[in-house]
Parts: structure tokens; C-alpha cells; sequence
């Protein structure tokens, strides 16, 4: 895969830029087009994404659709459901204190031009669910597909030059360690969206606080699976099986996952591209395997017997991405939630939160920051602009000088 040089980056983000001071993307007919031809056009080259996975990562054809169809169309639809009322100004009490104003609002703003780096491991899940968000703000969008899944960035490319006008939407293609910097260096984006590592993630925030950018960051990371004595423990093990090793295992929000005791697997073919489902024991959890990342299908397992132990376990890879906690009872789960800095979860279930697009997705502090996915990718790619209204035939003469001790009695009444 060739990697764009510099002047074609250039033309690209100027594009990008021009055809967002146009104003064209601001109107509501223009964004729900957009939306419209997108998941069109997602549905008819279905096919062709699934098939793309396959090659890219072995992945079967049910989970791609699923994970990078299915969960696609439902963002678009929720989107297109809600853009009339999102888009709206929305009124907040005014307090009497400032009268004569009387009418206060927040306004959705698009910010500009958007960046969005999307990883391999979802690469067209992470792709489109994020540029929904910002082509519903009505930004104008730069999208980088990560290059190691090349059949899945071909489709990508293929899709957005099919629905958009180049300076609406855009795909840069090619190594992301060298694409990276190039457009980090040399343009400045309005906000700029990374899914990743938290090593790169670190190095993108570092780029964008030089030109003060804002940002949101998606990092992953280890993400526990608690069970305890009270859960219903077939449905718990069917549930975390299914949720471990969907995609291969290859999911940033994955349970915890040779280093200990291999309870089961441990076979793998390079050529094949295969690795088989593995159970590990560990006891040490100074070990690699509990402080790195695994995207593969290999699943760490430590056992706990007090809420002091687990903290203990948890804490090793402190502010997971995501937590699941399989318990029937209260005071486990309420000792999680409460006690447990973690970004999303499930109780009784894992993954599935991802797929409700009516709720904030997204980590803390070492999982990245920001939300996203429906209304929340709406307002992370939105600037709201407060304005309060006054009566403009009607002054107040409180707030005038001379600030006599009457005004300043009625002032303390009014703010008290």
C-alpha cells in the first residue's frame, strides 16, 4: 500500500477545510443526505466488508456482520432518528439574578475539520461509528484506516468516495508511523479522534497540545472479568467464552486474558494465522501477560477470595476500559461500581455495552478519555456555544455604578 507524501496530504486537508467554510455541511437536509447514502451504501457493499475481514483477520463472516455492520447501521439509524432534535438549540433556566435576561441556550456548532485514526482490530466498526458522529455535527472529515488491514482500508476507501465529495469526507492511506506525524506536524485539526495504543495515543495528545487541539482518546487496555460464588456460573462461562474470543480475541474491551498454567489450548499456526482458544492459571502477576495488552484469543485467570484481593488484582492495570462483573449478588456488584475506577461495563454479560449506542462509550485516565456513540459523538464533534438573551427595552440600573450599600443589599438578596 503506497503512503501519501506530503503534497497530497496538503490538497486533501485544504479540501477539507474549504469546503467546510463553504458552510455546506451545516444544514440539517445536507447531514441527513450524507447519513442516508452512507448506510445505503454500507448495506450494498456488505458483503464485500465481511469478505475483507475475513482475509484481513480470519474473522467469521457472523461476527463481522455483526460487529461491523450490524452495530454500524443501528449508530446510523440512531442518528438519523434523533438529528432534528440534537441539532436544536436547547433552552436552560435563566436565574432572575441576571434579569433583564430571560432566555438562555446552548448551540450546537460543528467544529471544523476532524482527523480520525481508527486501529486494525475493528477497523471498519472504528471507522464509521466515530465519522457518524462528526459528519451528524456537520464537520468535514480526514480519515486514516490502519494500514496493516489493507482488503478492509480498500473497502473503506471505496465506500467514502462513493458517498462523499472529497472535501466533505476523505481517506488517507499508507503507514500510520509515517502518515502520523506528517499530518500531525503540518496541519492543524479541529479535533482529532484516535483509537489505539496508550504509547501512540500519549504521542498524538503530546502532537495536538502544541497546537491546542482538542481530542479523544480511545486506548484500551486490561479489562477485568470478576465472577464470584453467587453468579449462575454456566451462563457466566458461556457469556465470557463468547465475549473473550469473539473476533479472535482481538477486542479492546476483552476480559482479562505460554506464561502460568495452560488449563486449555496453547496450539498456534503462524501460516495459518491461528491461535487456539487458551485458558491460562497465573499466580504471579508481575508477569507480562497481566500487565500487556493480548489482542489474541489467550485468557489469563487469577483467582480472588477477598474484596481486598481483587482490588489488589484489579489495581496491577489500574482504569480498565471496561469491567465485567458476573454476580447475582448486590454487595459484589456494588462494591465494583463504586469502588473500581473503570470507563464502561456489564453485569452478567460482557461486550454487548458497545452495541447500545444510547449510551457513552469511552476509558479513563490510562484507557483514554472523551465519549462517544449516539448523542455523545453528536456533542463530542459539536461546540456549544452559551448565549443568554436580554430584553433590550428594559435596563436594570442595579448593576451600574456608583455601587451604593442599597445595591448592594438587594444584590446580596438576589444571589442568596
Amino acid at each position: 500500500m503506497k503512503t501519501e507524501n506530503i503534497s497530497e496530504l496538503k490538497v486533501k486537508y485544504e479540501g477539507l477545510r474549504n469546503y467546510f467554510d463553504s458552510g455546506a455541511t451545516r444544514a440539517y437536509d445536507f447531514r441527513l443526505k450524507a447519513l442516508t447514502l452512507l448506510r445505503k451504501s454500507i448495506i450494498k457493499h456488505s458483503d464485500e466488508i465481511t469478505s475483507a475481514l475475513k482475509n484481513d483477520l480470519n474473522k467469521p463472516e457472523f461476527e463481522s456482520y455483526l460487529s461491523d455492520v450490524g452495530v454500524v447501521i443501528k449508530e446510523i439509524d440512531q442518528n438519523i432518528k434523533n438529528l432534528v432534535s440534537w441539532m436544536k438549540p436547547k433552552r436552560v433556566p435563566t436565574p432572575f439574578s441576571i434579569f433583564p435576561g430571560y432566555n438562555s441556550q446552548i448551540h450546537y456548532e460543528p467544529k471544523g475539520v476532524v482527523m480520525i485514526f481508527a486501529p486494525w482490530n475493528y477497523p471498519v466498526n472504528l471507522v464509521f461509528i466515530p465519522l457518524v458522529g462528526a459528519i451528524s455535527a456537520g464537520n468535514t472529515v480526514m480519515v486514516k484506516p490502519a494500514h496493516e488491514t489493507e482488503f478492509s482500508c480498500n473497502i473503506i476507501d471505496k465506500i467514502i468516495k462513493e458517498v462523499f465529495d472529497p472535501g466533505h469526507v476523505t481517506t488517507v492511506l499508507g503507514e500510520g508511523s509515517t502518515l502520523g506525524p506528517l499530518l500531525l506536524d503540518n496541519f492543524r485539526f479541529d479535533h482529532i479522534f484516535f483509537t489505539g495504543s496508550q504509547k501512540v495515543g500519549s504521542f498524538v495528545m503530546s502532537k495536538a497540545a502544541e497546537k491546542l487541539v482538542p481530542v479523544t482518546l480511545e486506548l484500551g487496555g486490561k479489562n477485568p472479568a470478576v465472577i464470584d460464588k453467587d453468579c449462575n456460573i454456566k451462563v457466566s462461562v458461556n457469556r465470557l467464552v463468547w465475549g473473550k474470543f469473539f473476533s479472535n480475541g482481538q477486542t479492546c474491551i476483552a476480559g482479562y486474558i505460554s506464561q502460568g498454567e495452560v488449563l486449555y489450548g496453547g496450539n498456534y499456526d503462524i501460516e495459518e494465522r491461528y491461535v487456539e482458544p487458551t485458558i491460562v492459571r497465573v499466580r504471579d502477576l508481575s508477569l507480562p501477560i497481566m500487565n500487556e495488552e493480548i489482542f489474541g484469543p489467550v485468557w489469563p485467570v487469577v483467582t480472588w477470595r477477598t474484596y481486598d484481593d481483587l482490588q489488589k488484582i484489579i489495581r496491577q492495570n489500574r482504569y480498565p476500559l471496561s469491567c465485567y462483573i458476573f454476580s447475582n449478588n448486590r454487595k459484589t456488584k456494588d462494591f465494583l461500581i463504586q469502588n473500581i475506577e473503570f470507563g464502561n461495563g456489564c453485569i452478567n454479560d460482557n461486550l454487548v455495552h458497545f452495541a447500545n449506542c444510547s449510551l457513552p462509550f469511552g476509558g479513563i485516565q490510562n484507557s483514554g478519555f472523551g465519549r462517544y456513540h449516539g448523542r455523545f459523538s453528536f456533542e463530542t464533534f459539536s461546540h456549544s456555544k452559551s448565549m443568554v438573551t436580554t430584553l433590550s427595552w428594559l435596563d436594570h440600573p442595579l448593576k451600574y455604578a456608583p455601587y451604593t450599600k442599597w445595591k448592594k443589599m438587594v444584590s446580596k438578596w438576589f444571589l442568596q
